[in-house]
């Protein structure tokens, strides 16, 4: 037994041993060793068979303009012994790692490579299990087109790819087996990767999208200021989630910057549809979480889940900032929970609202949007508030879809112009509780003439005739300090202990009105007015509340 023991030690210190590092540099020839002193010139020839590279092996590539090499990665690691290729300065180590908006490629400092329009900068060719880091990309119809599993990329600076003329390219792209066209299933797997601390900027269709499943997308920042050929170069989706299953966009952050040809669809998860398009339909779209991202100038969707087969998604601790519709529920998604939010100045139309239910074309079956909740949001300084709307599916002369079911509770609104905004009739069942509505100037706007929306707990000051519900009041909230944006209760406060039990936390006799429980060490909702800058404008969680960067 201790001789077995032993031999099997001793083949692990052996694999172990065989690790080996190679390099890649401007000045090398694919006819050489690969060794510091004698480096191979491009990572297409270090991830190929031909280079004896292979699991648990590293390869490190010096800083230096590679283009017009489009990298071919044609081998794969293992799960206990990964494949790692790290972009470096000078010494093998360093990297720039603080890319952001208005930063200028640079050869110098990172892996750069020029696709001068056309192909992939990095393509995975179904390989698994490869960490690949530091990297700079330009001008690729895909920067990163990665069909395998468990691969990991991080600290890319990607700008500029896709095909203006045909308003299609990608920036990141996990392609994964939830595609279908036309009832077609394509096979490819991007499942379990992860995308870490990169930057993209200007990508014409997305900047950033997974259609696999398992996948994290963590602290990466997704820009769009490029008008040059109107919608077609604007970037569409900022970040994209179309995938199957549990998939993590964490601590992200989206800013379309300017006027710009398209409105812009922030961050969001996207199921597959029925409809004309895709007679074929497709799978659930489902249990996927994004959590702690803001999103800026989104004239269209800050936030979104879309189609009836968007089920059971969650998007926690987000932030809307200037746009046309913070939070959006598109064509049927249900079933889905949004928790301590926050959306200011979405304010670009009179129709403009933090959250809206929208039907569009692209599903036809009739579903409904039910049963999504709502919880502890914080509105301030929008046009509206809610905006059940009827988008551009009308079928037979009625509107196709309504909104059933909705919960919206522990909501403080401040500052609005309306609290609901109605372009359907048959909406029903929905509720507003808990909450708070402080200088709102009127209680809904309406082509309809139909509310079909519970209230019961609420307090209406300062504004319109409060509705009648079981307890409701019309009392000064007593606010610590609206304009400040500080909208937690004083001592004294008639919402305290006023609302009714809906399941969550509260301290005291009974849960507070409002978005901020009297009592707690920190309120699970900060408003991004209330937070230091040093710039950067976006925003991170930092011990249970948000810090702007």
């Amino acid at each position: 037994m201790k001789k077995l023991i032993y031999i099997l030690t001793f083949l692990f210190v052996v694999c172990s041993v065989q690790a080996t590092n190679y390099y890649v540099a401007t000045t090398g020839d694919n006819s050489d060793p690969g060794t510091i002193g004698e480096p191979w010139a491009t990572l297409t020839y270090a991830m190929s068979s031909s280079s004896g590279v292979g699991p648990g092996d590293t390869v490190y590539i010096k800083a230096g303009d590679y283009s017009p090499e489009e990298v071919d990665i044609t081998i794969s690691g293992t799960e206990s012994q990964r494949i790692t290729v790290l972009g470096y300065k000078t010494t093998p180590g360093d990297a720039k790692d603080d890319w952001t908006y208005g930063d200028s490629h640079d050869s110098a400092e990172m892996p750069y490579y020029d696709g001068d329009n056309g192909g992939n900068g990095i393509d995975f060719n179904n390989e698994e299990f490869i960490t690949i880091k530091n990297i700079q990309l330009t001008e690729h119809l895909y920067g990163v087109r990665m069909d395998g599993g468990h691969n990991i990329i991080e600290n890319f600076f990607v700008t500029e790819c896709g095909d203006k003329a045909s308003n299609n390219g990608y920036g990141i792209y996990l392609f994964g087996s939830k595609v279908y066209l036309n009832g077609t299933l394509y096979g490819y797997d991007a499942d379990s990767c992860k995308v870490m601390n990169c930057v993209v900027i200007n990508s014409t269709l997305t900047n950033i999208a997974t259609f696999s499943s398992y996948d994290t997308i963590i602290n990466c920042e997704s820009y769009c200021d490029d008008n040059s050929t109107g919608v077609n170069s604007a970037t569409d989706y900022y970040i994209s989630n179309v995938g199957q299953k549990n998939n993590v966009i964490k601590d992200c952050y989206a800013y379309r910057i300017g006027d710009l040809g398209h409105s812009g669809h922030g961050i969001g998860i996207k199921g597959s549809w029925v409809g004309s398009s895709n007679p074929g339909g497709g799978v659930d779209c489902e249990n996927h979480r994004i959590e702690g991202c803001t999103v800026r100038n989104m004239k269209n969707e800050g936030f979104w889940i879309a189609h009836h087969n968007a089920i059971n998604n969650v998007i926690d601790s987000c932030h809307a900032i200037k746009g046309e519709d913070g939070y959006v529920l598109r064509d049927s998604a249900n079933n889905n929970t949004l928790t301590d939010c926050s959306a200011d100045s979405m304010d670009y139309s009179s129709t403009s609202s933090a959250i809206t239910f929208r039907d569009g074309t692209e599903d036809l079956e009739g579903y409904t949007s039910v049963s999504n909740t709502f919880t502890r949001f914080l509105i301030t300084n929008s046009s509206g508030v809610i905006f059940f709307d009827y988008g551009d599916d009308n079928v037979g002369g009625t509107w196709s879809v309504e909104a059933n079911d909705n919960i919206f509770r522990h909501f403080t609104i401040y500052n609005c112009d309306y609290l609901f905004t109605y372009l359907r009739s048959d909406n029903a069942d929905n509720e507003f509780i808990n909450s708070i509505v402080l200088d709102v100037t009127d209680d809904y706007y309406s082509e309809v003439e139909t509310d079909n929306t519970t209230y019961t707990y609420c307090d209406f000051y300062n504004g319109f005739t409060a509705f009648a519900g079981t307890g409701n009041i019309t009392d000064n909230p007593n606010l610590t300090d609206p304009g400040g944006y500080d909208f937690t209760l004083q001592t004294g406060s008639p919402c305290i202990d006023a609302g009714t039990d809906v399941g969550l936390t509260y301290y005291g006799d009974a849960p507070d009105m409002g978005a901020f429980e009297s009592g707690e060490v920190e309120p699970p909702v900060t408003h991004p007015r209330s937070l230091s800058t040093n710039g950067r404008g976006s925003f991170r969680k930092s011990g249970g509340r948000f810090i702007k960067q």
